[in-house]
């Protein structure tokens, strides 16, 4: 009887660590969907809105940098290309990690 019992009871931890991967699977299908339509040229309010529902900070951080690195607005709704210095690496300032110190790349 006790037997019977463990069994049932890990059948149910089974279907229950089941449940829960299929749903991380679902949400993980979500959210390169939404990936996908962000990282399209022309992103509508609305599209834009609908799609980071289901992201979170993180999610979203990671559409602006992949944005960036394809020489894309990080912006969504902005369809245009990065503009100056930013397209080629190089920002504003400079950062020294050794000196700590913060240098302005301009003359």
């Amino acid at each position: 009887k006790k037997a019977k019992e463990a069994r049932e009871r890990t059948e149910k931890e089974k279907e229950g660590v089941r449940n829960v991967l299929s749903g991380r699977k679902q949400r993980d299908r979500v959210i390169l969907s939404a990936f996908e339509a962000l990282f399209v040229k022309d992103v509508s309010i609305e599209e834009l809105d609908h799609h980071t529902s289901v992201l979170n900070k993180d999610d979203y951080f990671d559409v602006v940098r992949e944005r960036t690195l394809s020489s894309l607005c990080g912006y969504p709704l902005c369809g245009g290309p990065l503009q100056g210095d930013a397209s080629r690496g190089k920002g504003q300032f400079r950062i020294s990690l050794s000196q700590r110190k913060i240098y302005s790349n301009k003359g």
